[in-house]
């Protein structure tokens, strides 16, 4: 509860005022391709170009739209600010929270856990990216891979690992690459740790962080194959 409290004081601009966070990313690039988006979804329509920026823009092979990320579809349901806003919103809870249970389920006691919540939620990093949300959208997913990946160490069940899959393809299809990058250097850290005391299991934990990486990269394969091609 302290948690949620916390989140809705800190975003009490964007609740009740409506206000977009400020930022040059924010304004120039990440709203108004949400909002382009919202638009054309409304319409029945899937843009793969955006001909509103200079003399145009891959929309959908570029990958800075997230153009398949799920909570996109708030674009349908709400105005495009308050949709936007609500991402946000969501964004944090999820970060939040899952860094809350990933703590407890680590060890730490109830406290410990709300400090390291929200430190590592409200710390330099989350708050200076404010400006850049996509930066958001693919952090937010992080603690909770993390928490999976514990969860399937300590109760040895495979569901868990494959969820740690899906949730991986959300980053990466957040719309920021670089993020779900350095967070699967991190995932491969922590399970290097973590399988250390597995012993002659190490083959089993190989083989399901390869399918929790096949899972993500077959979902996410909707984004990365287009974006490939538009590097060449």
């Amino acid at each position: 509860v302290t948690l949620a409290v916390l989140i809705l004081f800190f975003f009490r601009h964007l609740i009740f005022r409506g206000n977009l966070v400020s930022g040059i990313d924010t304004i120039v690039q990440n709203f108004p391709l949400k909002h382009f988006l919202a638009e054309n979804f409304r319409g029945g329509n899937l843009p793969l170009w955006s001909w509103g920026s200079a003399s145009g823009f891959p929309l959908y092979a570029s990958g800075a739209a997230s153009y398949f990320y799920p909570l996109n579809l708030l674009l349908l349901i709400f105005p495009a600010t308050s949709a936007f806003n609500l991402m946000l919103l969501i964004s944090f809870f999820i970060l939040s929270f899952s860094m809350f249970y990933f703590c407890r389920e680590s060890g730490f006691g109830k406290s410990a856990s709300f400090f390291s919540s929200a430190v590592f939620s409200f710390g330099s990093f989350f708050v200076l990216y404010l400006d850049n949300t996509n930066v958001i959208f693919a952090g937010s997913w992080m603690p909770l891979v993390l928490l999976l990946i514990e969860l399937f160490f300590k109760r040895r069940k495979a569901v868990f690992i494959l969820w740690a899959g899906f949730v991986f393809s959300l980053q990466l299809l957040a719309g920021f690459p670089q993020i779900a990058f350095y967070s699967l250097l991190l995932y491969g850290a922590y399970s290097l740790f973590r399988a250390a005391s597995f012993g002659r299991h190490i083959f089993k934990i190989t083989a399901a962080a390869v399918v929790a990486l096949a899972l993500a990269a077959g979902i996410a394969s909707v984004q990365l194959l287009p974006s490939m091609h538009l590097k060449k």
